[in-house]
């Protein structure tokens, strides 16, 4: 019987950094797209069907790219803050993180 593989955060990373990397050679303009996916299986010899890794992106990667911030240098990161401002979703710790930086940066 055939076990179902489960996503990783290094496969979340893995499709950021290709979404970075075909955007940059201005190869996708659509990131939530099989056509996209379906390269990325080819290239990374990878254990997903296309349809997957586009539903992983769309519901669960883009919406949790603050948990991947170190591993992206900074203009990645904003870039791909940028890019899915409003799919991002923040949960309570970084909520107070970012509220103690902005009462912080109000001192000056």
């Amino acid at each position: 019987m055939k076990m179902r593989t489960r996503f990783s955060k290094e496969d979340d990373i893995a499709m950021l950094k290709f979404f970075i990397k075909m955007k940059r050679k201005q190869i996708t303009t659509e990131p939530f797209g099989l056509k996209l996916w379906e390269v990325y299986r080819e290239k990374m010899d990878a254990s997903h069907s296309a349809h997957s890794y586009s539903c992983r992106f769309r519901r669960h990667t883009t919406r949790n790219i603050a948990r991947y911030k170190m591993e992206f240098d900074s203009f990645e990161y904003r870039y791909l803050v940028r890019k899915f401002r409003d799919r991002i979703v923040l949960d309570n710790s970084m909520n107070n993180e970012s509220d103690k930086d902005v009462e912080d940066s109000a001192e000056f």
